[in-house]
Parts: structure tokens; C-alpha cells; sequence
């Protein structure tokens, strides 16, 4: 498995930072922004403590 490309990393961080959300729901949101981006580029999402896990963590 590889790790979901680097321009939607970023703009699931970007829109983190950007939306003034909670900082408690800032991880649940994460998991749920890049699942969507692993589905957009076609390729299934990471399961498990994997996909819970931050981006820098997963080996690929």
C-alpha cells in the first residue's frame, strides 16, 4: 500500500487548519478526509490502526 498522494495530504491539512474546528475533532476528521482521498485516486483506503494512524507513521 502507498501513501495518498502528497497534494491531498495537503489539503486535508490545510482544510484542517483553515475550517476553525474543534481541536478534539480535528483527528476524526483527518481519518474521514483522507479515506476520501484514497477513493478519489482509486486505490483502497488503509484499514485497521493503519488508517488511523497520521500519515507520517504508515509505511507504505
Amino acid at each position: 500500500m502507498t501513501a495518498p498522494p502528497a497534494s491531498c495530504t495537503a489539503a486535508v491539512e490545510r482544510y484542517r487548519t483553515g475550517a476553525g474546528i474543534a481541536k478534539s475533532s480535528t483527528r476524526i476528521y483527518r481519518i474521514s478526509l483522507t479515506t476520501w482521498g484514497w477513493m478519489l485516486t482509486g486505490e483502497p483506503a488503509p484499514t485497521g490502526p493503519v488508517r488511523r494512524a497520521p500519515a507520517a507513521r504508515r509505511k507504505g
